[in-house]
């Protein structure tokens, strides 16, 4: 399944009530939701009923059996934003792109997304308490490229007014590395090390060998 848009994609419908929607053929020039569609596939639609002066707009799912159209989410409708109850009559049902599901540039120049926004200094959840995920694909990674310095991240404060910045190394470095961390936590008093081969782990730290001379000899 997957949300499809496409073009020119209208039909009739004689459908009443609030259910499924029975599409019932492409207008003249259009094409047929079933010729762009596969079963389970959703896409947002809108449903004019012309006679009625009832209108619909939503996100539906589409089942090649029977081929219909279950108004799965109504974004907005004559009736409220709730579903219609259709009366009888022939209705156009269309695909469209709803303004509130739609991505454009404000008049300073951030993009808004549903619950996201972007702009030139920042990528923020719009939604309450909401996480920001970045998903690479297969093997990819997240990268943080560099600009006349190395790639670096900066975890604030609660405040934002404080940070503590981890950065990549320097123009010198000769090898791209990689750290793994531990898959567990620590105990209290240990630190993290490596294999030597980039695998981390957590294990007692101790004191050096030459620290441990110096006080040999102030104190033997």
């Amino acid at each position: 399944m997957a949300l499809v848009l496409k073009d020119r994609v209208k039909e009739t419908t004689t459908t009443t009530g609030t259910g499924a929607i029975s599409l019932g053929g492409a207008v003249t020039n259009f094409q047929a939701f079933s010729a762009v569609l596969s079963n389970a596939d959703t896409t947002y639609y809108a449903i004019v009923d012309t006679t009625n002066t009832a209108f619909e707009v939503g996100l539906g799912t589409y089942a090649s059996s029977g081929n219909t159209l279950t108004r799965t989410t109504v974004l907005e409708s004559s009736n409220s934003g709730s579903a219609v109850n259709f009366s009888a009559g022939s209705k156009s049902v269309f695909i469209a792109y709803p303004a509130e599901k739609s991505v454009y540039e404000e008049s300073d120049g951030s993009v808004l997304i549903e619950n996201l926004e972007l702009n030139a200094n920042a990528i923020k959840s719009t939604n309450t308490n909401g996480n920001l995920q970045l998903f690479p694909n297969g093997t990819g990674f997240v990268e943080l490229y560099g600009n006349n310095n190395a790639g670096k991240i900066r975890f604030n404060c609660e405040s934002n007014s404080h940070g503590v910045t981890l950065q990549g190394p320097p123009h010198s470095a000769t090898a791209t590395y990689t750290l793994e961390l531990p898959n567990a936590d620590g105990s209290s008093g240990q630190a993290l090390v490596t294999d030597g081969s980039g695998k981390l782990s957590f294990s007692t730290a101790g004191i050096s060998t030459g620290k441990a001379i110096a006080m040999a000899i102030v104190f033997g």
